[in-house]
């Protein structure tokens, strides 16, 4: 296994100069206006009671699944809950989508967005930071494309990489870390 310790320094961060907003509870945010009828039913309606479709859990974001998608084949599932490690192969010039499936319970959560660094051997080849937007609570599954993208292709392309991933809040709250590593082959095998 190729791996390389990638500092955490190294990982992006909010714009310089960004603060981001006091965070407000769920039932403060009801209490606001509570007398225009139509905004209640809204703010009801949006934030569905405060869903917790996993009571025993309390975490706030719970990711279910990391899902990379080649064009034309099975997609590469990843279950950070029950899978210590991930590690996958991708055809040197394949197509590809990103998905991360995961719910939101118990508050709102601003601005998430996952960061990506991808080093080949001790070099930096990306850094990536994907805005994926802010949820509600919600007893439904959120899938969210992280990125669509091709792999290297050529002498250069091919080899052993290693990345580290988080997901992130507009607080900084860290929702989910991961490190993974992949080559880039000439075929599939």
């Amino acid at each position: 296994e190729n791996k390389v310790d990638i500092p955490d320094d190294e990982l992006p961060e909010n714009a310089d100069g960004y603060v981001p907003p006091p965070k407000v509870a769920i039932d403060d945010l009801m209490a606001k206006d509570a007398e225009d009828e139509s905004l209640a039913r809204y703010k009801e309606t949006l934030l569905s009671g405060a869903a917790i479709p996993f009571p025993d859990d309390p975490r706030q974001v719970i990711v279910e699944e990391l899902v990379v998608h080649p064009d034309g084949r099975d997609p590469i599932v990843y279950h950070p809950s029950t899978e210590d490690s991930f590690s996958f192969v991708l055809q040197e010039g394949a197509d590809y989508t990103t998905h991360l499936r995961f719910y939101v319970q118990r508050e709102i959560v601003s601005c998430l967005k996952y960061q990506n660094l991808v080093y080949k051997g001790p070099m930096r080849v990306d850094k990536v930071q994907t805005p994926l937007g802010s949820y509600a609570p919600s007893l439904e599954i959120i899938d969210c494309v992280i990125e669509n993208g091709t792999a290297p292709s050529g002498f250069l392309g091919r080899g052993d990489y290693s990345a580290k991933g988080r997901l992130v809040d507009d607080d900084m709250n860290v929702h989910l870390e991961l490190e993974y590593t992949f080559k880039i082959k000439k075929g599939w095998e």
